[in-house]
């Protein structure tokens, strides 16, 4: 990583960090910036970014002789990478108890994104993904049958977020149930018809791969690269935005797994127009993470693009307020040209609480 990118002292610490869980050597010039850095910037940046339980990993690649800092802060890491692991198990048992909920009434399931982390065999690096909730996919005609069933066996949405802007295109409203860590959303697709367009759910289905838990499969992992950069990118307007969140660069390797994978990947985009946002993501990744993707063709444009957007990660209230701008714009946009948009913006700013709806989901696009 060329340090000028990134002004922020604190944000650059980050980044060292991240290059160091990679297994990444780090220089005398990196260790020092996470000396001098804010501890409590560090844990900030790192949760914003959904990479704090891999963060002790870092701490772990440096010396001990080398690298001299608050001994709260490792042990803060290490709790926290722990923390995560066990939360994770019990995301493990919820996906498995919710696929043989949907089991007993004949409706079988993908696992989208995080989950598939869970489903997979090997559980070694179950502390590494932060997984905020779990997306299960099933099939079109199966979904209102899902969501009844689901809440038939404990869940309800009495404690799920009503984001201002959700809309019911791609998955049905969160589930939540007392007993387990997270929420769960039924999905039709990956993100409304754009999504079903490009990725289309009878492909996933079609193409899914069995797991260790009965009647649960995860897309193949083409199918979960294409998904990853989509959600990134498009789906969170992450390309439009020029904004990198380091989980997706994360998920991003973990999935890129030769060439000839990349590049289909890559000409799957291609034939949707949409070639410039997948370039640009991994030419991030090869700037962030050198050498951790296979080799792969290279764009200039793309190059341009990375730069700017981890300029942007050391420039966060700047970011923030540009986003959370543009943001605004598209509602207002929304509600006077989409009547569908302008019927759930209207249904919600009648019911109480309107204002702080508003002002939660503006907040879930900041970046720190």
């Amino acid at each position: 990583m060329e340090d000028q990118l990134v002004q922020s002292l604190n944000h650059r610490a980050v980044l060292h960090l991240f290059r160091a869980t990679h297994g990444i050597a780090i220089p005398d010039a990196a260790v020092a910036d996470i000396q001098s850095a804010s501890a409590e910037q560090l844990v900030r940046i790192s949760s914003s970014h959904g990479i704090a339980p891999m963060m002790a990993d870092g701490l772990d690649q440096l010396d001990e002789g080398r690298l001299k800092i608050d001994r709260d802060l490792g042990i803060f890491f290490q709790e926290i990478r722990e923390g995560n692991r066990l939360r994770n198990m019990k995301m493990f048992a919820q996906l498995a108890e919710a696929a043989g909920i949907l089991l007993d009434n004949g409706i079988p399931v993908t696992v989208l994104k995080g989950g598939c982390v869970l489903a997979e065999l090997s559980r070694q690096q179950f502390h590494r993904r932060f997984i905020g909730d779990l997306d299960l996919l099933v099939a079109n005609a199966d979904m209102s049958r899902a969501v009844l069933a689901l809440e038939a066996s404990g869940y309800d949405d009495a404690l799920a977020v009503d984001t201002f802007s959700h809309s019911p295109d791609h998955h049905a409203t969160p589930l939540v149930n007392r007993r387990h860590p997270a929420a769960i959303e039924i999905h039709r697709s990956i993100g409304g018809k754009d999504g079903e367009r490009f990725l289309p759910a009878e492909t996933i289905i079609g193409t899914a791969e069995e797991t260790e838990i009965t009647n649960l499969r995860v897309p193949s992992r083409f199918n979960r690269l294409v998904h990853a950069v989509f959600h990134s990118q498009i789906q969170d307007s992450g390309y439009r935005d020029r904004v990198i969140v380091l989980r997706n660069i994360a998920d991003l390797v973990s999935l890129a797994a030769d060439r000839d994978h990349v590049e289909e990947a890559r000409r799957y985009f291609g034939q949707a127009g949409l070639k410039a946002c997948f370039d640009s993501i991994l030419s991030a990744t090869d700037i962030l993470l050198p050498d951790k993707l296979p080799p792969h063709t290279r764009e200039k444009d793309a190059e341009t693009w990375a730069r700017a957007a981890i300029r942007r990660i050391g420039t966060p209230r700047k970011a923030s307020f540009d986003i959370q701008t543009r943001k605004v714009s598209d509602w207002i946009t929304d509600f006077a040209t989409d009547r569908r948009q302008r019927a759930i913006y209207g249904s919600k700013l009648l019911k109480p609480g309107r204002v702080q709806r508003m002002l939660q989901t503006l907040g879930k696009f900041r970046r720190y």
